[in-house]
């Protein structure tokens, strides 16, 4: 099966992406990118890999 990627579109704070990656750890095909650079261009560039987008209120352009 080929691996899910899931890009988060906001600053994640360090508890939240520990539980995430934890929690995850059992179905390797998931893959959950969390940029240090979420500004929009960056952003944009990321999202056409990604096959799930999570965040609030994304540009219309991602």
């Amino acid at each position: 099966m080929p691996a899910i990627k899931v890009l988060c579109i906001w600053k994640v704070n360090e508890e939240l992406k520990s539980y995430l990656q934890k929690g995850l750890k059992s179905f390797p095909d998931v893959k959950i990118i969390f940029p240090s650079d979420i500004s929009e261009s960056n952003l944009i560039e990321l999202a056409i890999d990604a096959d799930v987008i999570v965040g609030w209120r994304p540009t219309r352009k991602i």
